[in-house]
């Protein structure tokens, strides 16, 4: 009987295991290396927000490399184009600045930026959406990349 119980002790641990590791993530990060930009010099990634009973939050993270003195000589923030598509083909299109000083991880030679994008979105239609990113400033072509962080906040949680 002893034998009997730890088999099916170990049992139950390995189902509950992978019903744990097979659960949604709360948080995806996806990152676009500046080398892998389209045509016209956008981020473009997707964003899975299937959920509709979710709401997600964004964060945007990148990093400049460059001399100090370049760093100095940079416009005081940088303009970036959004334009995010529905499953359904609809575009949205948003303009905003990083302020240049909203680093938060320094070095001689890299600033790295992570800066509260959106909070609180519910997508109009659930399902796949891409996103593409512009940076209009002279600070992007010493960008390493952009990134994006989507926290889900479900329901359940």
């Amino acid at each position: 009987m002893g034998l009997r119980f730890h088999i099916l002790a170990a049992a139950v641990l390995l189902v509950a295991s992978l019903s744990a590791s097979c659960s949604r993530p709360d948080q995806i990060e996806t990152f676009v290396r500046a080398r892998h930009r389209d045509a016209n010099g956008m981020y473009t990634m997707k964003v899975d927000m299937s959920d509709s009973l979710a709401t997600y939050d964004f964060t945007l993270f990148t990093r400049i490399d460059c001399r100090p003195k370049k760093f100095l000589g940079l416009e005081d923030s940088f303009g970036v184009g959004a334009v995010w598509t529905s499953p359904d083909s609809t575009e949205y299109r948003e303009f905003f600045y990083i302020p240049k000083e909203k680093f938060s991880d320094p070095t001689a030679f890299s600033k790295a930026y992570k800066l509260p994008y959106r909070t609180g979105v519910v997508p109009n239609k659930p399902g796949i959406w891409t996103v593409s990113f512009l940076v209009l400033s002279d600070a992007a072509e010493y960008m390493n990349g952009m990134g994006l962080i989507c926290n889900i906040n479900r329901e359940d949680d």
